[in-house]
């Protein structure tokens, strides 16, 4: 992706947790906040649950209701492949696009991943969010932040896990983008 002007509205945030440091928690913590001053945000935070004994279970718990939807397969203890329901994350995907063409103001996504890195997973969703200008905010592990590089180039920036951080480029994204000029907070309609 090339900018068309100078000055690039970074319409993509990567927030990387280094060491394994969560992400989800000051994710999902900005959404709210943004929710409380009036914008619409809709997406997924990633919750691991101790599944059968031994594996994490993956699940995506929508911001806006909480309603949670496992993605991942129980393959077993012995288990080496990706355990990553295709089926399930297609079906969170068509959920998403229907977020889209709803309206929205930011979509919240759990990982830009593999699966995104390598044009799969969400890569759609994040395309047509950024086709209608909606600025999308992504968790993504270190090895991926390079993928997430070449994807947005100058339009995508990284974050630390910091609330404080996410909110801050959500509210200048947020009020650059609609061409806003207050303190970034939105007037109820």
């Amino acid at each position: 992706m090339q900018p068309d002007n100078a000055k690039t509205i970074p319409l993509v945030a990567g927030v990387v947790g280094h060491d394994r440091e969560p992400v989800d928690p000051p994710l999902e913590a900005a959404a709210r906040t943004l929710r409380t001053m009036g914008y619409r945000v809709g997406g997924f935070v990633q919750e691991e649950r101790i599944a059968d004994g031994c594996c994490s279970a993956t699940y995506l718990r929508d911001i806006e209701d909480g309603h949670s939807v496992l993605i991942t397969q129980m393959l077993g203890a012995e288990a080496k492949g990706c355990r990553l329901d295709p089926q399930r994350l297609a079906e969170a995907s068509v959920a998403l696009l229907d977020i889209l063409d709803g309206g929205i103001d930011l979509l919240v996504l759990n990982r830009f991943g593999k699966d995104e890195a390598e044009g799969r997973g969400f890569r759609v969703v994040i395309e047509k969010a950024l086709g209608l200008g909606i600025p999308v905010l992504f968790g993504v592990r270190e090895a991926y932040a390079p993928a997430l590089r070449d994807f947005a180039g100058d339009y995508g920036t990284i974050l630390p896990a910091d609330e404080a951080a996410i909110t801050a480029w959500c509210l200048d994204v947020l009020s650059r983008s609609k061409g806003d000029t207050s303190e970034g907070e939105k007037t109820a309609a």
